[in-house]
């Protein structure tokens, strides 16, 4: 079997199996093969449903089918690097192989199969401007097509995270405060914004999405005494999104894979539902 992707490194364009001529391969905005056409114009198509089961199909067609899986006829699974995904339930058959620091969700697949992959669906906000974070940020956005907001657009580019479905922020900080370091990898004297400014400036851009992520050290640790006063739970009460956050120790990035954040050891990455933060 041979294939050629897009530049991106999921998005197949044609497909060719043993002594046979290339099809090209159509796709959604989501990578997700639905037709393909021969040299001679015959179509084969396939119907996948919301969770990627599949529905009607016609003709002989690919295996591929979320972003970088491929179905297996015999169990019905779809193999995804080094996991099974079962298409009728929606979830992985084993917990994700990089532990619970990787992902909060063990075993669930992306809450939203097109805003997840789908480049016009997803931001990452640039919070700092030294070489660290934004290294990240390119490395993430390279990976996943993401557009890069940066932190001075959130007051005078109206609506400038608006119609997203998912953020990504990428910064430094300490419990219930963002700290900044600029391009001369000098920091500030004084913690920059604390949770609720944050959350407010997020909210006042025009996001309405349903997830927040944010590759921020301690971004879900709370200031002492003051339970729930963590960046990300002021993140999450403004938007009404579900934010993940790292709660206990800092983050890094991970050692094998670019622009994936993880926590460090003794750290976690918990998801902080919108509830009202109790007051100080």
């Amino acid at each position: 079997m041979r294939r050629v992707f897009a530049d991106d490194a999921f998005t197949p364009l044609c497909e060719a199996e043993e002594g046979r001529a290339f099809r090209d391969v159509v796709t959604d905005a989501a990578a997700t093969p639905w037709l393909m056409v021969d040299p001679s114009g015959a179509l084969a198509s396939l119907d996948v449903g919301a969770l990627g089961a599949p529905g009607r199909a016609e003709g002989r067609f690919t295996a591929l089918r979320f972003a970088g899986q491929r179905a297996d006829e015999v169990t019905g699974l779809c193999y995804q690097r080094a996991r099974w995904y079962a298409p009728e339930l929606g979830t992985f058959t084993t917990p994700d192989p990089l532990g619970p620091d990787a992902s909060a969700f063990e075993v669930a697949f992306v809450p939203n199969v097109t805003a997840w992959i789908d480049p016009l669906g997803l931001v990452i906000l640039l919070m700092s401007d030294d070489s660290l974070c934004t290294t990240f940020a390119q490395q993430r956005a390279a990976q996943t097509g993401q557009q890069i907001v940066h932190h001075s657009q959130l007051g005078p580019v109206p609506n400038a995270l608006a119609g997203e479905s998912h953020l990504d922020i990428v910064g430094h900080g300490m419990p219930g405060y963002l700290l900044y370091k600029d391009g001369h990898e000098r920091w500030a004297s004084t913690p920059w914004l604390n949770g609720q400014q944050l959350g407010q400036a997020i909210r006042n851009a025009g996001f309405t999405g349903s997830t927040v992520h944010m590759t921020v050290c301690h971004g879900g640790t709370d200031p002492p005494g003051y339970p729930g006063g963590s960046i990300a739970n002021h993140v999450a009460h403004p938007t009404g999104a579900t934010t993940v956050a790292c709660v206990g120790d800092n983050m890094r990035t991970h050692p094998t894979l670019p622009g994936v954040s993880i926590a460090c050891e003794n750290g976690r990455m918990v998801p902080f539902q919108p509830t009202p933060p109790p007051r100080p």
